[in-house]
Formats: C-alpha cells, structure tokens, sequence
C-alpha cells in the first residue's frame, strides 16, 4: 500500500469540521481589523488586539521555555476569534501545525474526543509534506491505531512523524515555533478526558523541542476543573492568558459604543452627561 491510501485511512477518521476553515466556520467569529487577519474576520475594535500581539510575541520568540498557552475567559468574551484570527494568521504564513476547534452549541461526544489526533495529524500531513509518508505509514503499520489511547496516537500520529521529519526539513537555528491549536476545551465530553487531553499534549510538546520545535495554544473557559488541571502543570512552560481579567472586553465594548453614542447624537450637548459605567472617565 502506498502512503496516498494510508492518508485516505486517516482521512476516513478525521473532524473536518473541526478545521479552523471549515465549512462551519464559514461565518467566524468577529476579529479585530488590524490584526492583518482575514478580511472575514473582524471582532469589536480594541477588544483582542493586545491578547492577539501577546500569542504571537509568545510564539516568536523561539527562546521561550513557555511551551503551552492557556487562554481563557468566560462565555462570549472572544476566545475563537482571537484563536481564530491567529489560526489564519500563522496558515499564511506556513507556520500552523494543526487546528482542533470542538463544536459549541451542542453536546459533543466521545465522537469528537477520539478524532483529535487524526484530525490534527491529517493537518500536519498537509501542512508539513514532510512528515507525510511517516504518518501514513503509522496508520498503515496499525489499523487499530484510531482505537488506542490518546498518549499512543499522539506518540505514533505527531511525535514520530515529526521527529524523523526534522532530519528532512532545513530551518535556521532559533526558527519560530510552530503552533499546534486546540480551541473549546471545556465543550469536551467530561471533565475527565479534558484533563487527560491537557496533560497529553503538555507532554508532547516537551518532546517536540527538536529541529522542528512545537508550541500548543489551549482555549477554554475559566472554569475550576482547567483551573485545577492547569495548575497542575509546571509553570515553566505554560503560560496563562486570561482574557476577562487582563483586557477587559466587556469594558472596551461599553466604552466604544458610548463614545458612538456620544459622536453620532444629533444633539450631542445634551449626552454631556453620557458616561461609561465601568469607567471613571468619559468614553
């Protein structure tokens, strides 16, 4: 058998919804404009603009012993559109590894659990041609592979392939990182396997620190269970980005649009009273 049928396999197990330009994002979330992102995409001025330029501070600098990115925030504050935007960003720029945005909505079920690793590993494939034939190869030395545990199919499916891949690729010393992405942690089926699913892709990117260094961001609500699991692991190399504390979405947004407001008022003289009620100072 050929690799191109070893990638079909794969194929045949893999969330294609789950791309990050998928037919299910066809109408994204809103992103701000002047990220360069997607002329699509675009999300309420001076929201995540600052969250947006620290992600890719963090993944440009390759002497960073931060591996992971926890961004987090309640319900609706802009956590797919920023991870959105940057999943654009870094695909034009041939640096993402691979993207995993599990559906909001609705109940998502072991269904989707089981497909990460495939659906990851099929971007890959595409992605970095050369770790291709090693990840079909995985799949054809194995047709049972798609029923292991998550630790096995990372290990054979993007650690492997990877790390004999870097030996074929040529990249400068100190390269960029590139950015593996997993968005809707806390839409995962239970809070058992979202910890699990944490603590094996913290793991992995330990192990990918090779020629062809990797980096994972995480998004997910602020709820106690990835609290307790992110705090679990070693500070050293994950980083907490916290969208509802440090940047202030809610704030921004009430402020903008009662500056709006004040601006566009044919009788603007009367709204002098007119101000932002999270703020000390006018809009």
């Amino acid at each position: 058998m050929t690799w191109l049928q070893g990638i079909a396999i794969l194929l045949g197990n893999v969330a294609t919804r789950a791309f990050h330009n998928s037919w299910d994002r066809l109408v994204p979330p809103k992103c701000h404009p002047n990220t360069q992102c997607h002329p699509n995409i675009q999300c309420h001025p001076n929201t995540q603009v600052a969250a947006i330029q620290e992600i890719l501070d963090w993944l440009d600098d390759p002497e960073s012993a931060e591996l992971v990115m926890w961004l987090h925030g309640a319900r609706g504050v802009g956590k797919s559109a920023i991870v959105l935007t940057i999943a654009q960003l870094l695909c034009e720029q041939g640096r993402l590894s691979g993207s995993f945005f599990f559906p909001s909505g609705s109940t998502p079920g072991k269904d989707d659990e089981r497909k990460l690793a495939p659906t990851l590993a099929y971007q890959l494939s595409k992605f970095l041609p050369e770790t291709r034939a090693h990840i079909a190869t995985a799949v054809l030395n194995d047709h049972a592979i798609f029923d292991l545990a998550l630790l096995s199919q990372v290990q054979d499916l993007l650690i492997d392939p990877l790390q004999i891949a870097s030996d074929a690729v040529s990249s400068p010393p100190n390269a960029s990182p590139r950015l593996f992405i997993v968005d809707g942690l806390a839409e995962c089926h239970t809070e058992d396997v979202q910890y699990y699913i944490l603590q094996v892709f913290a793991a992995a990117v330990e192990s990918m620190q090779h020629r062809l260094p990797q980096r994972i961001l995480i998004a997910s609500r602020s709820d106690i269970h990835h609290l307790t699991g992110f705090n679990e692991l070693d500070t050293v190399i994950c980083r907490r980005l916290p969208l509802d504390t440090d940047y202030h979405p809610d704030r921004r947004f009430l402020q903008d649009n009662f500056a709006k407001i004040r601006g566009e008022h044919r009788n603007t003289r009367k709204l002098t009273w007119l101000r932002c009620p999270c703020s000390n100072t006018s809009p």
